[in-house]
């Protein structure tokens, strides 16, 4: 792999990374817009990190079609190993999770409670990723053979028919007067499934710095109309049913927002030269983003957590710039721990 477009994948992990974990603060970041009246300044700048912070899923499994898909001939068997390490990480994280909440006091020990959550999915929300991962490991071999097949109308043609049913046709229902449903989430992870990977393979094998140029402007007009967007439709919807927290639009556009982040880091990371150090940190926190995504609500819901949010704000500190700093802190322990135990036996595959 060239040495530029590795750098610039990782950078778009850690980006995708640092807004997971907010994605992840509650009511301390992520719904603190719901905390301020509607209207006010802090209330509409909050709402729009919300909305925004949504592009790192679809941007995710973007980079997973940039470096799965294009492989040829690759044994049935590597793949099985893949499935094979998710699902034990899911099986070990959720059964972590679990103990986590018995000692909280949420729940009871119970074998059969802990399998039928695993099952459903119930155990930790943020875990609801490797589900989606494990479907595209296993649709992999199929979606390669798609992905490698397509040329650029075809392409066009995924990208439009995933914007219009993920966000236009929802968004003209609602205007219209229709009651949305939950076929919407449907679409969004065949979406995830689907077309991210196969968007991530596009980006990364046929577009070059100077393609990128030319529409990067548009991408971002169009990006910035459809947050506005989502942001003016859940301020109606919010108003007309008191109900802020349904996130009914949050990931309406999300694809558009992964796609014109993915442009932009790579135009702006092929004009850089990188140093070997700056490089190597680049590469080494880029590669342990899944660890860091599987440990650091492990870190969120501790009351140590809990209590330096708390001094921060006591002091005089913003609540958002408090927050985006136990971000920081989080991502920074967490990747701490994955490094760890990537050195320590047995330990690597879990991270």
């Amino acid at each position: 792999m060239n040495k530029k477009k590795e750098v610039y994948l990782e950078i778009l992990r850690i980006i995708a990374i640092c807004f997971v974990i907010f994605n992840h603060t509650g009511l301390n970041g992520y719904w603190l817009f719901t905390q301020r009246t509607p209207g006010t300044l802090p209330f509409y700048i909050y709402l729009f990190l919300s909305l925004f912070c949504k592009f790192a899923v679809p941007l995710f499994m973007a980079i997973s079609g940039a470096v799965l898909l294009g492989r040829k001939d690759e044994p049935v068997k590597k793949n099985a190993q893949r499935i094979f390490r998710i699902v034990i990480v899911l099986v070990v994280y959720s059964f972590i999770y679990y103990l986590q909440s018995i000692y909280l006091g949420e729940c009871t020990f119970s074998w059969k409670d802990y399998v039928v959550n695993l099952i459903a999915g119930n155990i930790s929300a943020h875990l609801w990723y490797l589900y989606l991962y494990l479907a595209f490991l296993i649709s992999l071999p199929i979606l390669r053979r798609l992905a490698q097949n397509l040329d650029d109308k075809l392409f066009a043609y995924m990208i439009i028919l995933a914007v219009a049913f993920n966000g236009i046709i929802p968004c003209f229902e609602y205007v219209l007067g229709y009651t949305l449903n939950g076929n919407m989430k449907a679409t969004w992870i065949g979406t995830n499934i689907v077309l991210c990977p196969c968007v991530g393979y596009y980006l990364y094998t046929m577009w070059d710095h100077a393609r990128i140029k030319k529409v990067m402007p548009i991408i971002w007009i169009i990006n910035l109309l459809a947050l506005i967007a989502e942001e003016i439709l859940t301020i109606r919807w919010g108003i007309q049913t008191n109900e802020w927290k349904g996130e009914i639009f949050h990931n309406r556009f999300a694809i558009v927002n992964a796609i014109a982040i993915w442009m932009t880091v790579r135009y702006c990371s092929e004009k850089v030269n990188w140093g070997q150090r700056v490089q190597s940190v680049v590469l080494s926190v880029g590669k342990s983003t899944f660890g860091i995504y599987l440990i650091h609500v492990l870190l969120m819901r501790t009351s140590a957590y809990t209590k330096a949010l708390t001094y921060m704000k006591s002091i005089g500190m913003n609540a958002m710039v408090a927050v985006i700093f136990m971000c920081f802190f989080v991502l920074c322990i967490s990747y701490f721990i994955t490094m760890v135990m990537s050195k320590l036996w047995g330990m690597k595959k879990l991270v």
